[in-house]
């Protein structure tokens, strides 16, 4: 089996072991990004919280960025992936990037 086939059952096939593993470790990634969003909008945050919850929000988003791009380098028609799922991913994507930023700038000057 190709490199990018092994890529594409861990990425695309959640009946085997290795997609499990992968697709519940997203899923619960998104869910700490949230619960991390939230967090986030507690008034009393001290600096030590708020850079914490800056540094995993930009992790997750490395993540998900480093996901979509595996899954439309094994996706055997990217094209169609990138311009189905881009369109919600890529803005998606580029709005959290700027919030984080924000976030970051934001809690520099408190």
């Amino acid at each position: 089996m190709k490199f990018i086939e092994k890529l594409r059952a861990v990425i695309e096939d959640t009946s085997t072991v290795k997609g499990k593993i992968f697709d519940y470790f997203i899923q619960v990634l998104i869910l700490l990004s949230l619960l991390a969003f939230t967090i986030e909008t507690f008034p009393d945050n001290s600096k030590s919280t708020i850079k914490l919850l800056n540094t995993f929000e930009f992790l997750c988003v490395i993540i998900f960025s480093v996901e979509y791009l595996l899954r439309v380098f094994v996706s055997k028609k990217p094209l169609k992936y990138l311009i189905g799922v881009g369109i919600v991913s890529i803005p998606a994507g580029l709005v959290a990037s700027a919030l984080s930023k924000a976030r970051e700038i934001e809690a520099k000057e408190i």
